[in-house]
């Protein structure tokens, strides 16, 4: 599935708007066609559910709209004293991802 994403930045650089808009209507196909989902559907109510869905729509629009206070200010992070990247490399990797 693809998405249609809008993003607009104000003057300072700044993320002003964020939309989407995603047509999810491949959906309904996708799902009876899963093995597993629908075990006791018998073929004919396969296809009987096929065509009553035939031409349903299914679309998810977001818009954000995002206003930032002039005087907010987030202070950068302390800077790290100790690099920890293997240690968090070889914790990943032990909890099951891949390298």
């Amino acid at each position: 599935m693809s998405v249609e994403v809008f993003i607009e930045i104000d003057d300072q650089g700044l993320l002003r708007v964020w939309s989407t808009r995603e047509d999810l209507s491949g959906l309904f196909g996708m799902l009876l066609d899963a093995e597993g989902l629908f075990t006791e559907m018998t073929d004919q109510e396969r296809q009987e559910a096929r065509a009553e869905l035939a031409g349903a729509e299914f679309i998810v629009e977001t818009h954000s709209v995002y206003e930032t206070a002039p005087a907010l200010e987030v202070p950068l992070p302390p800077e790290a004293t100790e690099d920890r990247t293997a240690q968090w490399r070889d914790f990943l990797i032990t909890a099951g991802f891949d390298s």
